[in-house]
């Protein structure tokens, strides 16, 4: 994500905004690391969502 962030052109991201996209990107990321885990939990919910994709 880093390399991301360094690649975007600073006339994009006037003031704050580097610190700001920063912060999306780690929690991008954070998130990323719990998609299967909260995919699963959503199949064996009240109401599966996915119905036809299968472990």
């Amino acid at each position: 994500m880093d390399r991301v962030l360094r690649e975007v052109p600073a006339s994009w991201l006037p003031g704050d905004e580097r610190d700001e996209l920063s912060r999306v990107l780690e929690t991008l990321l954070r998130r990323r690391n719990r998609l299967e885990e909260l995919i699963e939990a959503c199949t064996r919910g009240r109401v599966n969502p996915f119905p036809s994709w299968q472990q």
